[in-house]
């Protein structure tokens, strides 16, 4: 992704920073989301088919408290950490402004722990923990499964799910570092 593709990105990210917040994002809030943005969806451009035109930036799906509201959802399928294929309906928006300010919801309003990392600019480790015990990802673990850890979803239970899930927040983080500095880069930030 070139610079000038970042550059547009952010200043959709701060419309919508601006929209769920009313204020700008700092710089941990705005190169964490447009992480979050990147990885999910490469800033809503990376789906196919019918979901191409969602304006979906972070992989957000249909729960029944969005079909309730009347969220506009594209049936589509997601993968389990296990591998297997699953039905779903994603989130389909109106303008891509709209789904990013989606994103800054999943990540500050529904998650504050996820949040509290965002606003100190900490760790990417940290963000990726606080992601997963958050449940915005699951992740995989196959090295830990071969060796009976057992997946969780969100914060681990038991030592067999612990090993799992600091093998997903690895993942995670070695996923995104290389977008963190591309993004940071392309914006004059600092990683």
């Amino acid at each position: 992704m070139n610079p000038q593709e970042i550059q547009n990105a952010a200043a959709v990210m701060r419309e919508a920073w601006g929209l769920v917040h009313g204020r700008a994002p700092n710089e941990g809030e705005l190169l964490y989301s447009l992480v979050v943005a990147r990885l999910e969806s490469s800033f809503g451009r990376g789906w196919k088919g019918e979901m191409a035109s969602s304006n979906n930036w972070g992989a957000v799906q249909c729960g029944q408290a969005a079909i309730a509201q009347g969220a506009q959802c594209i049936a589509w399928q997601d993968t389990h950490p296990d591998g297997r294929k699953y039905d779903v309906g994603f989130r389909k928006y109106a303008s891509p402004v709209e789904g990013a300010a989606d994103v800054v919801r999943n990540l500050t309003k529904q998650r504050p722990s996820v949040w509290e990392v965002m606003k100190a600019k900490g760790p990417l480790a940290d963000f990726a923990r606080a992601m997963r015990v958050e449940r915005y990802y699951g992740g995989f673990c196959p090295n830990a499964t071969k060796a009976g850890g057992r997946f969780s979803y969100g914060k681990p239970k038991s030592p067999a799910e612990e090993a799992c899930h600091e093998e997903a927040i690895r993942g995670y983080v070695r996923g995104t570092q290389k977008s963190l500095v591309e993004i940071a880069s392309a914006l004059g930030m600092t990683p």
